[in-house]
C-alpha cells in the first residue's frame, strides 16, 4: 500500500514539473485572454488578407469562403464585446467599437462581392478594414492594461 501511495505522490509531482524538474508555471486568466484575442486579430486579419487575394484573382468560390469565414469571425467579436461592453469593464471605447461592428456586419447581411464592380468593393474592404484596426487597437488597449 506504501508503494502505491509513494508512486502516486511521485506521479502527481512530475505532473507538475517540467522536464528540467522545476515547477511548472500555468498561464494566468490573462496570458490566456490575451493569447486568445491575439489570435482572433490574427485570423481575421488572415482572412481578409485571402479575401482580398481571391478577390483581385476572381477566385468566386474563394471569395464566398473567405468572406464567410471573415463575417464569421467578425460575429464571434461582437458577441465578446457585446458581453464585455455590457459588463462592468466596459469602456467608452468598447461600445464605440461594438456600434461599428454592428453596423458593418448588417452591411454585409446578404452581401457577395462583385469583381464586375471594384466601386463597391473598395467600399466594402474599407468597412473590413476598419473592423481589423478596431479590433487592433482594443488588443493594444488590452495589452496595456496588462
Amino acid at each position: 500500500m506504501t508503494t502505491a501511495a509513494t508512486a502516486l505522490l511521485s506521479a502527481t509531482v512530475l505532473a507538475q514539473t517540467d522536464n528540467t524538474g522545476q515547477p511548472r508555471r500555468y498561464p494566468t486568466v490573462e496570458e490566456v485572454r490575451l493569447d486568445q484575442e491575439t489570435s482572433e486579430v490574427q485570423n481575421y486579419a488572415s482572412w481578409l488578407a485571402q479575401l482580398k487575394t481571391a478577390y483581385a484573382n476572381r477566385d468566386m468560390g474563394k471569395i464566398a469562403v473567405c468572406e464567410s469565414a471573415v463575417l464569421m469571425a467578425l460575429r464571434l467579436e461582437i458577441n465578446q464585446l457585446s458581453a464585455l461592453a455590457g459588463g462592468d469593464y466596459g469602456s467608452a471605447s468598447d461600445r464605440a467599437r461594438l456600434e461599428v461592428m454592428r453596423r458593418t456586419l448588417v452591411a454585409f447581411d446578404g452581401h457577395a462581392f462583385d469583381p464586375d464592380r471594384p466601386e463597391n468593393a473598395e467600399r466594402d474592404f474599407a468597412m473590413l478594414d476598419n473592423v481589423l484596426a478596431l479590433m487592433q487597437e482594443a488588443l493594444a488597449e488590452f495589452k496595456s492594461r496588462k
